[in-house]
């Protein structure tokens, strides 16, 4: 099984997109959540498959909303980093 962990940053970045994403609508940041752990379990089961952004980096980009996940997999230590999360909704 492949360890997941994810940087402070990317964690921020995501709890301040889901609070965007339920001041839209009421239960939406769930959905979202919904959505990013679905993008989790991908990048946990098969981490090689996502294509490389930028050495070392690969990208998952969301399925629902408008997000990309960075991360960088080691396959010696079956371990994903979670370094970054981009969502473009707030960005605008």
């Amino acid at each position: 099984m492949v360890k997941v962990d994810v940087s402070t940053e990317a964690s921020i970045a995501l709890e301040e997109s889901a609070f965007w994403y339920e001041n839209q609508a009421p239960g939406l940041g769930m959905d979202f959540l919904s959505d990013v752990e679905q993008s989790l379990s991908r990048i946990q089961s098969r981490p090689e498959i996502f294509p490389v952004f930028r050495p070392p980096l690969r990208k998952c980009i969301g399925r629902r909303f408008p997000y990309i996940i960075l991360y960088v997999f080691d396959e010696n230590l079956s371990h994903v980093f979670i370094t970054g999360f981009w969502h473009q909704k707030q960005n605008y």
